[in-house]
């Protein structure tokens, strides 16, 4: 029994061990690069959660809202992380 499971464990490990190999690869890759993540992705990440987020919460708490109602959520989302941002920055200096 343990024969026909040997080559599908053998298989797996070697996988495993490949994945490893990809993941170490692209992290000496990051480090090396130095990447920076500009501000214009950040925005563009937030924007895209503020607006994912606004419609989930509209929706269920709110489902026949208007969708004006729902991009002043989103920009108030989006606001608010901004607002952290500059109160978690303000208060570590």
């Amino acid at each position: 029994m343990l024969k026909i499971f040997l080559p599908v464990l053998n298989l797996l490990k070697l996988a495993i061990d490949q994945s490893f190999f990809y993941i170490k690869d692209y992290i000496s890759l990051y480090r090396k690069r130095n990447f920076l993540v500009s501000k214009l992705n950040i925005f563009v990440i937030r924007a895209v959660l503020g607006a994912v987020f606004a419609v989930i919460l509209t929706r269920f708490f709110y489902p026949n809202a208007h969708i004006v109602y729902v991009m002043g959520l989103g920009f108030a989302l989006v606001g608010m992380a901004y607002l952290l941002e500059y109160l978690r920055r303000r208060k570590s200096k």
